[in-house]
């Protein structure tokens, strides 16, 4: 009887061992996915500072994405008849505190008119980003940009 039992005993525990296995867990992210693109309105004033009816058509304006550690996309973009421009999308893996930085760049001016701020910075940090999303989420940033575009002469009409 105690052999038989031994015996029952050793299948078992070759059972057991042959057949449990490791169960895998699945592992969440260690990052969230943002998807980055901007939006350029532009405007043209006068040498007083008052806004002029008409907008800058064809203002051609550059657009970086950079992710800290140095990962970047760039677009270029020209400004439409009402003086907006948009950039195509990009999208990055943002891991724990790192921001993303959106470089607005003006390439010149329309006619006489040209910016006073011809590069613009917005920062997009991983406080804003943890806080919606959560690892293995998704998150959308979108910054708009305004582009103020100031008559380099005398005459207050185009």
């Amino acid at each position: 009887m105690k052999k038989q039992i031994a015996v029952i005993g050793v299948i078992l525990l070759f059972v057991t061992l042959c057949f449990s296995g490791c169960e895998l867990l699945e592992e969440k992210p260690d990052y969230i996915t943002v998807t980055c693109s901007a939006q350029i309105t532009s405007y043209m004033l006068d040498k007083y500072n008052l806004l002029i009816s008409e907008r800058p058509s064809g203002l051609l304006i550059r657009v970086d994405f950079v992710k800290d550690g140095g990962e970047r996309s760039t677009f270029t973009c020209t400004s439409d008849s009402l003086g907006i421009a948009w950039t195509r999308t990009t999208s990055f893996k943002l891991y724990k505190e790192q921001p993303i930085q959106a470089i607005m760049t003006v390439q010149g001016g329309v006619l006489d008119f040209y910016p006073k701020e011809p590069v613009q910075y917005k920062t997009l940090t991983w406080d804003y980003v943890d806080a919606a999303a959560d690892f293995g989420g998704s998150y959308s940033w979108k910054p708009v940009f305004f582009v103020n575009l100031y008559n380099s002469t005398n005459s207050t009409n185009l």
